[in-house]
């Protein structure tokens, strides 16, 4: 019996059923979806933010002129897609040591790159707080900018040996690009990597801030992951993208 007849609610059995019934509709909503796009030759990526705008766009071009046939949407977006839903078929995401976790059993992972994170200023900035910093402690008094939250600073003090409370920011601007827009206009030292400062480093739009010691003080906090169900991780599109993707990390980590 699957309804409880008295209280017209589902039974253990009905339960089971119920939930058997609604992985068997989910599975055929993403075989659907996934038919769909295979068929179109469509490959959709979604990605943190900074990452989408400032380094992965202005690289696709290169992927488009190799692989004509293969329609790539992307979608910058603070929050992972559902994999499993295949409201994606690929995420990529920043991923922090400390927050690391175990996969779900049907999702596989790639680490794509461990960067090295450093603290960045405007040169007026830069020259203002030069002088000021003889430890790497003496950073906890500048004008820090944060993203969401201060888990990258902390991070970044935590792995080399700076176990103190990061103060409250100047700014809190939830995404890098808008960070580094922010450490750009002069208005405090923001936190990141040679993927998301490349261009702003080239320019001297920021510097490297240098400790007294002429140490220029960096640490990798984390990595960028691509996620995929396992079902699709073999696909042809997704398979050309994820070796594209690969050599280009890769070659920019070398470069940098």
């Amino acid at each position: 019996m699957l309804i409880d007849r008295e209280s017209g609610a589902l039974t253990a059995a009905g339960h089971d059923y119920h939930l058997s019934v609604n992985r068997a509709l989910e599975s055929l909503s993403g075989a659907t979806v996934a038919a769909m796009r295979g068929a179109q030759g469509r490959l959709e990526i979604w990605s943190v933010p900074g990452f989408a705008s400032l380094w992965l766009n202005g690289r696709l071009a290169s992927f488009r002129q190799d692989h004509p046939k293969i329609a790539l949407d992307l979608r910058p977006s603070e929050t992972g897609a559902e994999l499993v839903h295949l409201q994606a078929d690929a995420d990529i995401r920043f991923v922090r040591d400390v927050d690391a976790r175990a996969a779900a059993g049907n999702v596989q992972t790639l680490v794509l790159a461990r960067p090295e994170f450093f603290p960045v200023a405007a040169p007026a900035l830069g020259e203002q707080w030069g002088p000021r910093l003889g430890r790497l402690e003496d950073l906890l008094s500048a004008p820090l900018l944060q993203e969401e939250d201060d888990g990258d600073w902390r991070a970044w003090f935590l792995a080399q040996g700076v176990d103190a409370p990061v103060p409250a920011p100047v700014a809190r601007l939830w995404q890098a690009h808008l960070a580094l827009g922010a450490a750009r206009e002069g208005q405090g030292v923001a936190l990141t990597n040679a993927f998301l400062a490349h261009e702003d480093l080239r320019s001297g739009r920021l510097r490297r801030l240098t400790l007294g010691s002429g140490g220029q003080p960096s640490a990798t906090i984390g990595a960028y992951v691509l996620s995929a169900r396992s079902d699709r991780w073999e696909s042809p599109p997704l398979t050309r993208f994820r070796r594209w993707l690969i050599e280009a990390c890769e070659a920019d980590l070398s470069a940098f």
